[in-house]
């Protein structure tokens, strides 16, 4: 297995061309983690709390139109 700093040595050496492959694929696979993370997160309701407390503000006039 390769250390970190092999990684970076490896992906240092690459052409530009790939070098921008790499960082696309690697961008969208933490995306897609994130949204994994996230439908988990909703599901198991760890986040029924912040949406309470959210909604609670908009009734009460404290959020601000973007």
């Amino acid at each position: 297995m390769s250390t970190p700093g092999e990684i970076k040595s490896a992906i240092e050496k690459l052409p530009r061309s790939e070098r921008r492959r790499l960082v696309s694929w690697v961008m969208s696979s933490d995306e897609k983690e994130w949204d994994r993370e996230i439908e988990s997160d909703l599901q198991s309701g760890l986040l029924d709390d912040l949406a309470d407390e959210a909604i609670s503000e908009h009734s009460r006039n404290k959020t601000e139109e973007l």
